[in-house]
């Protein structure tokens, strides 16, 4: 309900029909423009002031009535919501019983809220930190106004998204990596971690191979040169032929599935659900090591080969003479580098 005016009316109207928190929740809803209730640094910026309902009775309902302190020229005055369960009076009050008879007989018998009014201007700043404190605890209440998110702003400072600038930077959503804010915290990841994570986002059986290894070219400047002399190279002890070295460390794997063939199309090369896996592994996993994607399509999926312009040998069809005898997993998908340039396109091997 973010009708103020009708927000209020039905307040007015039946105030036992709503809770507390709920209650003043929808008043900030209703009230964009102003701080939140608790946070106000001046009373003209808030948008309803709190009270108490004298009573020594134990009443089934937090709400007692929301009244106007103007009369029927002066709809602009601040309302004032009134409660039944805290406060300085009443029998769970911190007051002496007779107090709240006093202040109950002054405004009934006599027409005169002024005591019930002078108590209402001291405990209005503690009823309305009882709700910030309230309101403070639960991370739903941050998408009521998702400029203003402190659950997003700290959990956030703990994944790197904490400030403005850090927001929006790659594929995944802002929101998800708070989701996941307890693996993407510590400094030590898992391939555990990852396959959790993936699996969650791609909403299938994940598993990691590590060390699945690969070939990695030497710089220039790093080949050994034939020369004479007490520093030259020695073959088979410090120097080794060729322009490349296997290494099993910096590469590792990603089984995705068993999945239908439509869902394995959706993780080819310049698609979305690609691009969000690679934004993903690179968030959780970094840029210095490098990975291939392997779909696991299950062999019940699988399309019989045909020509056509929809068909891509390697990556949608593949040549075999008989029905597959198990789940396939030949399809091996490499993102590109972040950086990388339009001739350095995703590849498959």
């Amino acid at each position: 309900m973010r009708d103020a005016v009708a927000l209020l009316g039905q307040l007015a109207a039946d105030p036992a029909s709503f809770e507390f928190h709920a209650a003043l929740r929808l008043v900030e809803c209703a009230h964009p423009e102003l701080p939140r209730i608790g946070t106000a640094p001046r009373p003209q910026d808030e948008a309803l002031r709190l009270g108490q309902h004298p009573s020594l009775a134990f009443k089934p309902h937090m709400l007692a009535a929301l009244e106007r302190d103007g009369g029927a020229g002066e709809e602009a005055k601040v309302p004032r919501l009134l409660l039944n369960f805290f406060g300085l009076l009443g029998a769970n009050g911190p007051l002496p019983v007779h107090l709240t008879e006093y202040v109950r007989e002054r405004q009934r018998h006599h027409d005169d809220p002024t005591p019930a009014r002078f108590l209402d201007m001291l405990q209005h700043r503690m009823m309305t930190l009882l709700y910030r404190a309230w309101a403070s605890a639960q991370p739903a209440l941050g998408f009521d106004r998702p400029g203003d998110d402190p659950y997003a702003r700290h959990v956030g400072a703990l994944v790197g998204i904490g400030m403005p600038s850090l927001r929006g930077r790659d594929g995944v959503a802002d929101h998800a990596k708070l989701h996941y804010a307890g693996r993407l915290g510590p400094h030590q990841r898992s391939a555990g971690g990852l396959a959790a994570i993936l699996g969650d986002c791609l909403g299938a059986p994940v598993a990691i191979e590590e060390f699945a290894g690969g070939w990695l070219r030497l710089p220039r400047e790093g080949l050994a040169r034939l020369r004479g002399g007490a520093g030259a190279a020695r073959l088979g002890h410090d120097t080794v032929l060729g322009t490349r070295v296997w290494n099993a460390q910096h590469r590792f794997r990603i089984l995705v599935g068993p999945i239908g063939f439509e869902r394995a199309a959706g993780l080819l090369p310049g698609s979305p659900g690609m691009g969000q896996l690679a934004d993903w592994v690179r968030l959780y996993a970094g840029p210095a090591l490098e990975w291939e994607l392997v779909p696991v399509i299950a062999r019940e999926t699988l399309p019989r080969l045909r020509l056509g312009r929809d068909t891509r040998l390697g990556w949608t069809s593949w040549l075999s003479s008989r029905p597959p005898a198990r789940d396939d997993r030949q399809l091996r998908l490499r993102a590109a580098p972040p950086n990388a340039s339009p001739s350095q396109g995703d590849i498959h091997g």
